[in-house]
């Protein structure tokens, strides 16, 4: 199960959005030892003026507050061409973004499926347009911090569940030559 629970929250567009316009996938960190469910009642409250589409705890316990089909108050504005809180889809781990709290890899494998799943409807989201908040907020943010194993994550969304993670040295060698661009980028 991609969901295991919804909690809407009401911070996100009036209006729906075509999937199309979908052209980019935000990673956030919590930078907070709370579990998914406390994070996701967090973006339920419409005093906070902030959501998300997806919450993944530690355990890999999946949350969806607000429908692809919506646009969520996530990234702020932006400094990359073309993303902003329109275009993409954001999804928060539960993380403390100490740059030490590890991220699991259940919560990892989540991200990669939901990622996944997200891309199976928005047909113009490719993998060479995962972000992570630092990489596009003008508002300097720091998630993710360098600890975040995107070679973990990459390779989850590339190869075959039933091939196990080499590590991390490992899979960059046998990714293509994007992927490993992605990689680098998430590890500057």
């Amino acid at each position: 199960m991609l969901v295991n629970q919804t909690l809407w929250s009401p911070n996100i567009s009036a209006a729906s959005r075509n999937l199309n316009s979908v052209l980019g996938f935000v990673v956030h960190a919590t930078a907070s030892g709370a579990p998914a469910l406390n994070i996701a009642k967090y973006f339920a409250n419409p005093d906070n003026e902030v959501s998300t589409h997806y919450v993944i705890g530690k355990d890999g316990f999946c949350i969806q507050c607000v429908p692809l089909n919506r646009v969520a108050w996530a990234i702020g504005a932006s400094h990359v061409a073309g993303i902003n809180n329109t275009s993409t889809v954001s999804a928060e781990l539960c993380n403390l973004n100490d740059g030490v709290d590890p991220f699991p890899a259940v919560q990892v494998k989540k991200l990669a499926d939901v990622i996944k799943a997200v891309r199976r409807v928005c047909p113009n989201l490719p993998l060479t347009r995962i972000f992570e908040h630092a990489d596009t907020s003008v508002q300097g943010k720091s998630d993710m911090r360098a600890n975040f194993p995107i070679e973990r994550l990459l390779w989850y969304i590339l190869v075959p569940t039933w091939v196990p993670f080499p590590g991390k040295a490992a899979a960059y060698k046998l990714f293509p030559p994007w992927a490993k661009h992605e990689a680098d980028l998430f590890n500057t």
